[in-house]
């Protein structure tokens, strides 16, 4: 769900005027381009991918505030992006790979993920400052179970990212917060029921964060402590658990649909205590009809 978290930051930007915001359109459809939608790749045959495709997304989301927060957005906005399967840069439906190493089993590349700004009208955090965007950088490396062709497989994905908050305050305001790290189990198949033009995936995956990453969310300090909401410090440590899974239903070469979800739990994680966090299970949910525009006339061998 990265790219959509991302698009969810420039779509929400703070609203002040800035020259940045004239920009914007350009910046969103750039970094779409560069940045691939995750989970939502048509269904197709390895044997006739194209090398290249662009397409733009109709798109539906319902996401938590933060995790552990009690309230939702939901989201509506057109969403163009780019998917390109090169044998060393490849953009597909979970992030931009630049892959430095790869045999039959182990294969590295680069992670990103994000989290959109909390929005100023949440109430666990009234009188408290503004949270912006968080994007995410980082390694990665995946262990293959099973691999079959360039999508499908078994496999399992450790990450190790830095996180940068990113705002506009007179000019960009980006600042270090942390490390957030995670290892999912994931599978993926485009052939099982290839006859119906379907394709989905499944994933489990355990989330951990060092103290300053966790803090950024559920720390309470001394000037925010209020008598329904105490002071809290957070630890580095666990911080969840997540169970998602995504279905794409082709209907024409160049129309498809998509359905995501995601259910995310906090129990035992270190910021369990927090008066911020307000529930132990959060739900994200989100549909888009898929209509690709172009294509490259060149296959994959």
């Amino acid at each position: 769900m990265n790219i959509v978290l991302i698009l969810i930051w420039f779509y929400n930007f703070k609203k002040k005027t800035t020259p940045l915001k004239s920009f914007l359109p350009l910046l969103v459809f750039f970094l779409l381009s560069a940045t691939p939608l995750p989970l939502f790749a048509a269904p197709s045959t390895d044997s006739s991918l194209p090398l290249w495709e662009l397409r733009v997304a109709a798109t539906a989301a319902r996401l938590p505030h933060y995790k552990g927060s009690d309230e939702y957005k939901n989201y509506f906005f057109p969403l163009p992006y780019l998917i390109y399967r090169g044998d060393f840069f490849q953009a597909d439906r979970d992030n931009i790979r630049t892959i430095f190493y790869k045999n039959s089993k182990l294969e590295t590349d680069i992670s990103m993920w994000g989290n959109p700004p909390v929005p100023g009208d949440n109430r666990a955090r009234e009188g408290m400052e503004d949270l912006d965007a968080l994007l995410e950088i980082g390694p990665a490396l995946r262990y293959y179970f099973h691999r079959d062709g360039i999508s499908d497989g078994l496999y399992l994905k450790g990450a190790v990212r830095s996180v940068f908050s990113v705002g506009w305050d007179g000019g960009p305001d980006i600042h270090y917060q942390g490390l957030h790290s995670d290892i999912y189990l994931v599978f993926k198949n485009n052939s099982l029921f290839a006859a119906q033009q379907l394709r989905f995936h499944l994933s489990t995956g355990l989330h951990f964060g060092d103290a300053t990453f966790n803090e950024y969310f559920y720390e309470v300090g001394e000037k925010d402590a209020v008598p329904e909401r105490n002071m809290y410090s957070a630890g580095g440590g666990y911080s969840g658990f997540s169970l998602a899974g995504s279905l794409v239903k082709r209907f024409t070469p160049t129309i498809s649909f998509g359905c995501y979800g995601r259910w995310d739990n906090i129990s035992g994680a270190e910021y369990e205590d927090s008066p911020l966090a307000k529930e132990m299970n959060n739900y994200t949910i989100g549909a888009m009809f898929i209509f690709t525009l172009a294509q490259s006339e060149r296959l994959l061998p």
